[in-house]
């Protein structure tokens, strides 16, 4: 039987947002998941293993969005806010969505000193040229069928209008802002101690294809072993009980 409305989209059991996730960021994720099923015909769930198929439609949008900046800006928030909640939903973490920019909203960690924005990392992944594969594609995010088919978050979008592994043929860098680095520790926020474990941790993994090191999913990865690596560091240093950090804690330490 076909469970698809009639937009095409299915019925998303896991869709449902904790009461403490911002109104923009699951609509934003929601948008998402609207614009991957129509795209290739297969519903994400906010799970890290539909991550590939995130990077996969974000490889064949490239193009499509490069000289439409509010449309670009809209895939941007929408695929930082699906990737911020498949990190959310694996660690305890929360949102920190008070400013207007989406660009400034972050996930802060309860485990460990960490944050990042998955915005400006999404963003970062897109100065990447799509692949060969994709390079004729002329991209899976149209501006008429994102009106037509989500006005409210294309409106929402519009009003809204740091090394470590290293990349195959690319050595450590650092980079301003929003441009490439080529360096896993330039998005997070953490401890210089932490920095440094992480940092070494990191080199000692085989360097990744380009395709791989601006994909979601190789930075999903990223971040599950800088939280190991921090409360590692923790239980090295003799902090074994578990206190778990809270929002007033960044805060502070800002």
């Amino acid at each position: 039987m076909d469970t698809k409305d009639k937009n095409g989209v299915s019925p998303h059991p896991t869709d449902a947002v904790g009461a403490d996730v911002p109104p923009l960021v699951a609509d934003l994720a929601r948008s998402c998941v609207k614009f991957v099923e129509k795209a290739l015909g297969v519903p994400l769930d906010y799970t890290p293993e539909t991550l590939p198929l995130l990077d996969h439609y974000l490889n064949q949008a490239r193009n499509g969005v490069e000289s439409k900046e509010e449309v670009k800006l809209l895939l941007v928030n929408a695929a930082g806010a699906y990737f911020g909640e498949v990190v959310r939903r694996k660690h305890a973490s929360w949102w920190r969505a008070d400013a207007d920019d989406p660009s400034e909203w972050r996930l802060e960690f309860e485990s460990a000193y960490l944050a990042f924005s998955p915005m400006v990392l999404v963003r970062e992944l897109l100065h990447h040229p799509a692949s060969a594969e994709a390079a004729n594609h002329d991209g899976v995010v149209r501006e008429d069928e994102e009106v037509e088919d989500d006005d409210d978050d294309a409106d929402d979008a519009a009003l809204l209008v740091e090394s470590g592994a290293r990349k195959e043929g690319d050595g450590t860098s650092s980079s301003s802002e929003g441009e490439p680095s080529g360096d896993y520790m330039t998005p997070f926020l953490m401890n210089d101690e932490d920095r440094f474990v992480l940092s070494a941790r990191l080199a000692k993994l085989p360097p990744v294809s380009e395709e791989e090191y601006y994909a979601t999913a190789t930075w999903e990865e990223v971040i599950d072993i800088a939280v190991d690596c921090i409360r590692a560091r923790a239980m090295q240093d003799g902090d074994d009980e578990y206190v778990p950090l809270e929002p007033e804690d960044y805060v502070m330490l800002n």
